[in-house]
């Protein structure tokens, strides 16, 4: 017995979706008050993926908030218009957490946006994580949604690298290291 294109890829997502939420179940999510009943995919006939609802509910989790905004909604967005120069995505995830703010207002910068630059590994889903610097978010461009673990994984690990870089901003307020880069 064969298995149509159709169940196989109901099952690649599934996966997908299980790798997420485990994923997010180790960094201390607790995936059982996100309010998702399935994390099975059915994509033949009715279509029922339910991939974008883990992923925004695990990062609203794990962050302190994310927005999601579907291609629609984008359009009449005004905020974000700065980062939409390239076309318009399918959806977009705009994360905010209060290390990241913290991280805007001080000499590490650079080091925020070279940490989002080198977490653009995406072999199976079409996306970019870029930084607004206007509203100081985290913004997750989706082009073609497909496997969002990916996209979970990627922002599982600037999570840790924020918090780290963030612990050392603290530790040199802390100490009275100054924060301006000429001393």
């Amino acid at each position: 017995m064969e298995m149509d294109i159709y169940e196989r890829e109901s099952y690649v997502h599934s996966t997908s979706n299980l790798v997420m939420l485990k994923a997010f179940y180790d960094k201390g999510v607790d995936v059982t008050k996100l309010g998702i009943n399935d994390y099975f995919v059915d994509l033949y006939g009715y279509s029922m993926d339910n991939s974008v609802d883990i992923l925004h509910s695990c990062l609203k989790s794990l962050f302190d908030d994310c927005l999601l905004l579907d291609n629609e909604e984008l359009q009449s967005e005004s905020n974000y218009a700065e980062i939409l120069t390239d076309g318009m995505p399918e959806y977009a995830l705009f994360i905010s957490y209060s290390k990241i703010d913290d991280l805007f207002i001080s000499k590490y910068v650079p080091k925020l946006v070279e940490i989002i630059k080198n977490h653009q590994s995406f072999s199976y889903t079409e996306a970019e994580i870029i930084v607004s610097e206007k509203t100081k978010e985290l913004c997750v461009l989706v082009w073609f949604p497909g496997q969002l673990f990916e996209i979970a994984l990627e922002l599982i690990k600037v999570y840790e690298e924020v918090e780290k870089l963030h612990q050392t901003l603290e530790s040199e307020i802390s100490n009275g290291i100054s924060d301006n880069p000429n001393g």
